[in-house]
């Protein structure tokens, strides 16, 4: 297993990976493209857990909104 850190600024996401010792794996900086983080996710080890952290600009972000569609709605 790993552990999967997403920390989305206004044009970047910082991606972390690392092992349950805390062992960092890799970490990269991700723009805000789609497919950037469906390429970073096909690296890592399926079922890992992930944590995203924002600040106010995910919700720009098509990195972290390509999955959700059109009909989903946008968060605050």
């Amino acid at each position: 297993m790993e552990y999967i850190a997403f920390d989305a600024h206004k044009h970047y996401t910082l991606a972390s990976v690392a092992r349950p010792d805390g062992r960092l794996v890799r970490e990269q900086r991700l723009p805000h493209e789609r497919g950037a983080l469906q390429q970073f996710l096909a690296r890592c080890e399926p079922g890992s857990p992930v944590a995203v952290e924002t600040m106010g600009h995910a919700h720009s972000s098509p990195a972290i909104n390509e999955r959700s569609g059109p009909e989903a709605p946008s968060p605050p």
